[in-house]
């Protein structure tokens, strides 16, 4: 364990408590002012058709401390059709820095959000509610990007410079935990809520490319038994948003 917990780079300056983080799970909890003719876009991500076999994952060896199965993260679908855990960006849309800070819980040997999303600049803390140990490996276009080790009760805030897609995994023998951080150039950002929803305020009126990014939902190899799903499905449409309006762009998978 004390071999782990040096791999795992925890610095001092890092390990810290910040209250009032996290009130609204997968959504960035941000502080932005409101802008002169500025509007909301929001909507859904809805599923059509026949849905995909899925099954829970298997929580390998029945690992002590973690419980045999958990759900299937990769895809989650409501009764209704609507899809958590997507990505809405407003491309191009420029905005007032913003203090964005998420906390990502490892839970019952999940992490938890699966998925979360904030600016160049905001700040996740990482925190493990579990009585065993984890670490957080993170991977950005392949390559290993950060890997703290997360013991039990700990949690540690970090500032995310680079923008990217974040997989977040755990290297002690937790293999089927995944979880994802997108870190955008825009404020103007959202994950999907268990119902399928996006909303996204205070967007200056103007012509956009909104953008669409769920992780996917089938199966991938991996070398080091690491469960990956994939590949990644986006969906891009242009939209109009008009000064101090409204505008519902819903999006249609698979």
């Amino acid at each position: 364990m004390l071999a782990v917990l040096a791999t795992g780079c925890v610095r001092r300056s890092e390990a810290r408590e910040l209250p009032g983080v996290g009130a609204r799970p997968a959504q960035i909890a941000a502080q932005r002012p409101a802008t002169r003719a500025s509007s909301v876009v929001a909507g859904r991500v809805v599923w059509h058709g026949e849905r995909p076999r899925t099954e829970a994952s298997a929580h390998a060896g029945n690992v002590a401390g973690c419980p045999a199965s958990g759900s299937f993260e990769a895809l989650r679908i409501e009764p209704d059709g609507g899809v958590a855990g997507a990505v809405i960006t407003v491309e191009g849309a420029a905005g007032a820095e913003v203090s964005a800070n998420v906390v990502i819980d490892q839970r019952l040997c999940e992490f938890a959000p699966h998925v979360v999303a904030i600016p160049i600049g905001g700040r996740i803390t990482l925190a493990n509610a579990d009585s065993v140990l984890h670490t957080a490996h993170a991977f950005r276009d392949g390559e290993s990007d950060f890997n703290l080790a997360t013991p039990p009760g700990l949690r540690i805030a970090r500032t995310m410079t680079t923008a990217g897609v974040y997989h977040l995994r755990c290297d002690v023998g937790h293999t089927w935990m995944s979880g994802w951080i997108h870190v955008v150039n825009t404020p103007f950002v959202a994950v999907t809520g268990a119902d399928g929803t996006y909303r996204i305020e205070h967007v200056p009126s103007g012509t956009y490319t909104l953008r669409m990014v769920h992780e996917g939902w089938t199966p991938q190899g991996s070398s080091d038994d690491h469960g990956v799903h994939g590949p990644p499905v986006v969906r891009t449409v242009r939209v109009t948003i008009a000064r101090s309006g409204s505008l519902t762009q819903d999006f249609a998978l698979p």
